[in-house]
């Protein structure tokens, strides 16, 4: 993603795809970053039709659409799920709206396909939020959503050239919508791809059930020796031990350190300190323990630091042992000799 950072904001100037050399692109100020805007991870914002292009700067369709997976925001309206294109049974009449919309497009209750769409399109299977529907007669939210096109077989398929148009430049069609991640495929999944396909979007963006920040009810343990490698993703677990290494980031509202068996966690990447955050000590504490403290969390940069506190830690006498947050670490240690100044 090409983003050219300004006084009111981070402007989306190229959106690349991952695979070949396609991008999408519109005029720069009618599209925005939206930083940690779902599960901790960015969406564009779209105020107008972002268009397809190729290495040359010419705009192109993509053709032979069978599969597509979108995480799509409706706070706006939610627009054109895709834009231009046209079906196999008109392969060369741009229709302009190939993926219609039917009524208004800033009202996200409007059903997502409407209108006089292709026929592929129309007569194809769709799921919402991981359900099979209707989609003629399915809206949006409001809030962030799930949605899945399949062809109703292989010889079927559709194609697009825009997000969030309807390419004949029709007024109040274009935008209003949110992306925060859009997947197309040329052939059709099959029911185990894309229910595996689902449940990555769902997990990676918090939707449909999966953990959301505040509602984590997992307990992560990381073994001595073990690596546990989030994908370039942010994860929110309840609680988080062991004497391995966090690669990513990672909120939670507890961490345990246990002084039976002394081992460090470490995050290479932002530990985010969750709404409540706590420290649970086990094992005998020494009866002595440096002036510096004993790190119990070596972390590459934290976050959220209004949700910590010296005295948020159970197992020892907090009159007694305190925690030091350090630029590199949490730290246990007595509370004579600890400074008070976070570095």
């Amino acid at each position: 993603m090409d983003i050219t950072y300004t006084a009111t904001g981070a402007r989306v100037d190229k959106w690349r795809s991952q695979v070949g050399d396609v991008y999408a692109k519109g005029s720069g100020e009618y599209f925005s970053l939206l930083v940690d805007e779902l599960n901790y991870q960015p969406v564009v914002k779209l105020n107008e039709a972002m268009f397809f292009c190729d290495s040359a700067n010419t705009n192109v369709f993509l053709e032979g659409i069978q599969t597509v997976l979108w995480v799509i925001g409706s706070q706006e309206g939610g627009g054109f799920i895709l834009g231009g294109g046209h079906g196999m049974s008109s392969p060369t009449a741009n229709l302009g709206f190939a993926w219609h919309r039917g009524g208004d497009c800033t009202n996200h209750t409007a059903s997502i396909i409407g209108g006089a769409p292709a026929p592929e399109v129309r007569d194809g299977q769709w799921w919402f939020n991981d359900k099979s529907v209707t989609i003629t007669s399915t809206g949006f939210s409001g809030g962030y959503d799930q949605v899945a096109y399949r062809s109703a077989a292989d010889d079927k398929w559709a194609s697009a050239s825009a997000f969030a148009s309807d390419t004949r430049g029709v007024a109040g069609r274009q935008g209003y919508q949110r992306l925060a991640e859009v997947v197309i495929y040329n052939r059709r999944l099959s029911d185990e791809e894309l229910a595996a396909a689902q449940a990555y979007l769902d997990l990676k963006w918090g939707l449909n059930g999966t953990i959301l920040p505040g509602d984590a009810d997992v307990d992560v343990i990381v073994d001595a020796d073990a690596t546990l490698d989030l994908g370039g993703t942010n994860h929110v677990v309840r609680s988080v031990s062991g004497a391995g290494t966090v690669d990513g980031d990672v909120k939670t509202k507890g961490l345990s350190y246990d002084f039976g068996n002394p081992q460090t966690l470490t995050v290479d990447g932002t530990f985010v300190f969750g709404e409540g955050f706590s420290v649970a000590i086990t094992g005998t504490v020494p009866d002595e323990l440096p002036l510096e403290g004993v790190k119990i969390l070596s972390a590459a940069a934290f976050a959220n630091r209004e949700n910590f506190s010296r005295t948020a830690v159970t197992g020892v006498d907090t009159e007694k042992y305190v925690l030091k947050l350090r630029k590199d670490g949490l730290y246990l240690g007595p509370v004579t000799g600890m400074l008070l100044l976070v570095r």
